[in-house]
């Protein structure tokens, strides 16, 4: 059935006027709506060697371009980086799949995988960690390699994971004796049994009855955030936080000075080895000497998409007003610091400059963007049967009788 959808929009003069500048030239492509336009993309990606990214403006958005690109790519090639409101990321729990799925995309784009990248425009913004510092945080063990287990877990640490007396839950981690259990991120929780620095066996098990089972030759081990934190990241942290708020306290109310001096001292356990990533994730804008975003990570020829530029305008406005307004607030609480920040305001508009982009929208519309190339489709969405095939099958011929072709996808 693919190949029947594949055939016929190769065959249209439209798409292959598109398909000639998809990611070459700055372009405006409008009248596809849902499923028509995911299947343009998909086209595009499958005949494609490049990495490709489609920009959205919410999470709601990248979960209905991503439904209908699964009916086209594979599982494993479509990739995205859900995110929540800003502050509700920074400052509350973090959602397990939330966080699997953005290590998961954070991993393959940096390990330069070719995938088709969704991702809203929150995730676009989001400051992250330097891609050469994730890299060099993605274990690989093998039965027989050699570590040394000190530096081993230390580096589990900086990686989000959690040392426990028992592993029960994802994130953490044990050590008795020597074997080391690890529930990953990804993937199922695994037994690591040393011959003094030796890795002896590797074996997944039962996080309930804490039994082995069967064994592995090789895993991969994943961050369990989004963030790595090292003693050196820890340092510039640290420097930073002090810098900003020496600079915040003279500027605030005085009423409000304890509260800023209590929360700057919260922030001393960098003293300890048990920092929690949760708490210190509010302060990534003090963490890392070179700021980095997702398209840090993407390859320089890349191929972007833009799903309803003027969409994704409105939202960056409303995005920057409430997070301004946020910390604003903090500050003035005694709760937040000058120069604290979650995002690259100009994250945006430094991809549409880096990169040529495809432009989908709607209706045609007036953008402040400069454009080589407009093409315009044409497509209606198909009315609801409900089970009335008498109607679906008179609605077919209708089509037929105006010389349409008739393409039905089911489900299996």
């Amino acid at each position: 059935m693919k190949s029947i959808i594949t055939q016929y929009i190769n065959e249209d003069k439209r798409y292959q006027e598109l398909n000639d500048v998809f990611g070459k030239e700055n372009v405006l492509v409008t009248g596809l709506s849902g499923a028509t336009k995911s299947t343009i993309i998909a086209e595009k990606y499958l005949h494609s060697t490049k990495q490709l990214l489609v920009v959205t403006n919410n999470l709601y958005q990248v979960d209905k371009l991503e439904s209908d690109l699964l009916q086209f790519v594979d599982a494993d090639e479509v990739y995205k980086y859900p995110m929540q409101d800003i502050m509700t990321e920074e400052f509350s729990t973090q959602s397990p799949q939330f966080m699997s799925e953005r290590v998961r995309t954070l991993t393959a784009l940096a390990q330069e995988k070719r995938g088709l990248f969704i991702v809203p425009l929150n995730g676009l913004k989001k400051w992250l960690t330097p891609v050469e510092m994730w890299k060099s945080h993605q274990l690989t063990l093998s039965v027989g390699d050699d570590i040394e287990i000190d530096e081993f877990l230390n580096k589990l640490v900086n990686m989000g994971y959690r040392r426990e007396s028992v592993v029960s839950h994802i994130g953490e981690f044990s050590l008795r004796g020597g074997i080391v259990d690890i529930y990953p991120l990804i993937g199922q929780p695994v037994r690591i049994e040393l011959f003094d620095t030796e890795v002896d066996s590797i074996r997944d098990f039962d996080v309930e009855t804490q039994r082995s089972k069967e064994n592995i030759e090789e895993v991969n081990i994943t961050t369990a955030s989004d963030y790595i934190i090292t003693d050196d990241v820890l340092k510039h942290t640290k420097l930073k936080l002090k810098e900003a708020y020496e600079n915040t306290r003279p500027k605030i109310e005085k009423s409000a000075r304890n509260d800023l001096k209590e929360t700057y001292e919260s922030f001393e356990l960098f003293e300890s080895t048990m920092f929690d990533h949760q708490v210190l994730r509010r302060l990534v804008s003090f963490m890392y000497e070179q700021p980095t975003t997702i398209m840090d990570y993407f390859k320089d020829d890349a191929i972007v998409a833009v799903d309803e530029h003027n969409r994704i305008k409105e939202t960056e406005q409303t995005l920057i007003t409430e997070v301004d307004e946020f910390m604003q607030n903090l500050i003035e609480s005694g709760k937040g610091f000058i120069d604290q920040n979650f995002l690259q305001y100009d994250g945006f508009e430094a991809l549409l400059k880096h990169y040529p982009v495809t432009y989908f929208t709607l209706f045609t519309a007036t953008m402040p963007v400069q454009l080589n190339e407009i093409i315009k489709f044409s497509c209606k969405p198909v009315q609801q049967f409900y089970g009335q095939y008498d109607i679906m099958r008179s609605e077919f011929q209708r089509f037929i009788q105006n010389d349409y072709t008739v393409v039905v996808l089911a489900r299996n």
